[in-house]
Protein backbone atom coordinates (compact mmCIF):
# COMPACT_ATOMS: atom_id res chain seq x y z
CA UNK A 1 0.00 0.00 0.00
CA UNK A 2 1.16 3.32 -0.80
CA UNK A 3 0.41 7.39 0.50
CA UNK A 4 1.60 10.12 0.59
CA UNK A 5 3.47 11.78 4.25
CA UNK A 6 4.85 14.77 5.12
CA UNK A 7 8.84 14.61 5.39
CA UNK A 8 9.87 16.09 8.52
CA UNK A 9 13.14 18.82 8.82
CA UNK A 10 15.43 16.01 10.32
CA UNK A 11 14.49 14.25 6.69
CA UNK A 12 11.91 11.65 8.02
CA UNK A 13 8.62 10.91 7.51
CA UNK A 14 5.23 11.50 9.14
CA UNK A 15 1.45 10.31 8.98
CA UNK A 16 -0.07 13.86 8.45
CA UNK A 17 -2.68 12.31 11.18
CA UNK A 18 0.04 12.84 13.68
CA UNK A 19 0.85 16.33 12.58
CA UNK A 20 -0.88 19.72 13.76
CA UNK A 21 0.06 23.35 13.74
CA UNK A 22 1.96 24.00 16.83
CA UNK A 23 0.94 27.15 19.14
CA UNK A 24 3.34 29.68 16.61
CA UNK A 25 1.30 27.77 13.86
CA UNK A 26 3.75 25.94 12.48
CA UNK A 27 2.45 22.52 10.93
CA UNK A 28 4.76 20.31 13.26
CA UNK A 29 4.57 16.23 14.02
CA UNK A 30 3.33 15.32 17.80
CA UNK A 31 7.20 14.39 18.25
CA UNK A 32 7.87 18.31 18.43
CA UNK A 33 9.59 18.20 15.18
CA UNK A 34 8.43 20.55 12.30
CA UNK A 35 7.08 19.74 8.93
CA UNK A 36 9.39 21.03 5.89
CA UNK A 37 7.60 23.91 3.67
CA UNK A 38 7.60 25.13 0.66
CA UNK A 39 5.92 28.15 0.67
CA UNK A 40 2.76 27.92 2.22
CA UNK A 41 2.39 24.17 1.36
CA UNK A 42 3.74 21.35 3.29
CA UNK A 43 7.00 18.79 1.48
CA UNK A 44 5.02 15.26 1.38
CA UNK A 45 6.30 12.32 -0.13
CA UNK A 46 5.27 9.00 -1.62
CA UNK A 47 5.88 5.98 1.09
CA UNK A 48 5.26 2.10 0.67
CA UNK A 49 3.48 0.96 3.60
CA UNK A 50 3.91 -2.43 5.45
CA UNK A 51 1.58 -5.16 4.28
CA UNK A 52 -0.37 -4.43 7.75
CA UNK A 53 -0.10 -0.47 6.89
CA UNK A 54 1.13 0.46 9.99
CA UNK A 55 3.96 2.39 8.72
CA UNK A 56 6.90 2.50 6.17
CA UNK A 57 7.96 -0.84 4.92
CA UNK A 58 12.11 -1.52 5.08
CA UNK A 59 12.27 -3.02 1.70
CA UNK A 60 13.55 -1.67 -0.64
CA UNK A 61 11.61 -0.59 -3.75
CA UNK A 62 10.19 -2.35 -6.25
CA UNK A 63 12.67 -1.01 -9.03
CA UNK A 64 15.64 -0.74 -6.82
CA UNK A 65 18.36 -2.95 -7.33
CA UNK A 66 21.82 -3.57 -5.32
CA UNK A 67 24.29 -0.88 -5.87
CA UNK A 68 27.16 -2.32 -8.50
CA UNK A 69 30.49 -0.89 -9.66
CA UNK A 70 29.95 0.70 -12.90
CA UNK A 71 32.04 0.11 -15.57
CA UNK A 72 32.02 0.55 -19.23
CA UNK A 73 31.41 -2.13 -21.73
CA UNK A 74 33.72 -4.06 -23.52
CA UNK A 75 34.09 -3.01 -27.02
CA UNK A 76 32.39 -5.41 -29.63
CA UNK A 77 34.41 -7.07 -32.17
CA UNK A 78 34.57 -4.83 -35.29
CA UNK A 79 32.84 -5.68 -38.46
CA UNK A 80 35.41 -7.84 -40.41
CA UNK A 81 34.90 -8.71 -44.27
CA UNK A 82 35.17 -10.78 -45.86
CA UNK A 83 38.15 -10.98 -48.82
CA UNK A 84 36.51 -11.33 -52.32
CA UNK A 85 38.70 -13.39 -54.49
CA UNK A 86 38.13 -12.31 -58.54
CA UNK A 87 37.21 -15.43 -60.20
Amino acid sequence: MRETWYVLEGGGVADPRECAPGEDGRLTHKSGIAVEMRGETPRSRGVDLDPDGNGPSNKAPSGATKTRELTAEKPKRGYKTRDLKAD
